[in-house]
């Protein structure tokens, strides 16, 4: 199990503007590849991911997710496209990142505010997955693309699950059947981990 990255939710207790999110979350699970978050609107979903990358912090408890004893190297790509970017210009993104910016072409000179959500996503996705990060933290990597590109997308993330593993949030069923995990989250807080066959 080395290989595998662990992720413990030791009593999470976490709340917004007074409402609790979660109150004595407790996780305790191992995936090699795959890790997919489910639940409904507004079941903490995001809210989870967020507390995974240590954008938030919980009020209580604690998170750690390592591999082979060291923390992950996490890369997080937000539900919202223009969240995942910083200078507004793409080609900046590519340099501030270390990706190459020839892996995207024919987005010289372009910005952010001048491409669709779809496009948004699949650039930050190209730079998660040429980044140094080992573990890739997705808030629903899937809205805003059509069929097709929820197709591609899907075979981008499974042909790159042999270098990178992925805690993908998401409505599509695309996935679970090839995920080694699935955290399922109702509105009334309580999760279960169940392997997906």
């Amino acid at each position: 199990m080395s290989d595998c990255f662990t992720l413990i939710c030791n009593n999470v207790e976490t709340a917004f503007n007074q409402e609790k999110i979660f109150s004595n979350l407790r996780i305790n699970c191992s995936f090699k590849k795959v890790l997919l978050i489910k639940g409904p609107v507004g079941s903490g979903k995001t809210t989870l991911l967020k507390l995974i990358s240590k954008i938030y912090k919980p009020q209580k408890g604690e998170i750690t997710i390592r591999k082979a004893g060291m923390p992950a190297n996490i890369y997080y790509i937000h539900s919202n496209p223009e969240f995942n970017f910083v200078t507004g210009h793409i080609e900046d993104e590519f340099i501030l990142s270390g990706v190459p910016k020839e892996l995207i072409p024919g987005y010289k000179g372009r910005y952010v505010n001048e491409l669709s959500g779809g496009e948004l996503k699949k650039i930050a996705i190209t730079i998660a997955l040429n980044s140094s990060a080992d573990l890739i933290v997705m808030d629903e990597p899937f809205e805003m693309l059509d069929d097709e590109e929820v197709k591609s997308t899907g075979k981008i993330i499974l042909e790159s699950s042999d270098n990178k593993s992925f805690i993908i949030a998401t409505h599509e069923n695309i996935l679970d059947k090839f995920a080694d995990q699935c955290i399922e989250i109702t509105k009334e807080r309580p999760l279960r981990g169940k392997r997906v066959d």
